[in-house]
């Protein structure tokens, strides 16, 4: 089992999907793996979504992620999603200054290419819209 844990705040500006810094796992080729994402995050407004993806190498044969999306401290949105860079689910209301936990995992079957499997991370409104995941969010990959 490999575990990776955020080491230092990251905010990311905008709708574009960014890496989450120290939340990615080398992954094999042809190898099957599960994984499991503790994000620690607030938005710069309760008016700002937060939305979360997943990256990998090219052609898997499988991707199903899904995800507790907290929205404030008393509520939460669910969703999945089984392509690269798709928002599990799109919030359009976010936490603003309180930070909250999100808890996103899924199985991933990875094919023919060896690579990098990644937590992704996005506003849902343009720039000012903003997203920050804080130090000791952490992450887990084992092969199944």
């Amino acid at each position: 089992m490999a575990v990776a844990r955020k080491t230092a705040d990251q905010t990311v500006v905008g709708v574009a999907f960014a890496d989450v810094t120290d939340l990615t796992f080398s992954v094999a080729a042809n190898t099957d793996y599960y994984f499991r994402f503790i994000v620690h995050y607030q938005t710069n407004a309760t008016t700002t979504g937060a939305r979360f993806a997943i990256n990998g190498p090219a052609t898997p044969t499988a991707l199903r992620v899904g995800g507790h999306l907290p929205t404030s401290t008393t509520a939460a949105n669910f969703g999945s999603q089984t392509a690269y860079d798709t928002a599990i689910f799109a919030a359009t209301a976010g936490p603003g200054a309180t930070t909250v936990m999100c808890i996103i995992e899924g199985v991933f079957r990875n094919g023919a290419n060896a690579g990098t499997l990644a937590l992704r991370m996005a506003a849902e409104l343009a720039s000012p819209g903003s997203i920050t995941a804080y130090t000791d969010s952490h992450g887990i990959l084992n092969t199944i």
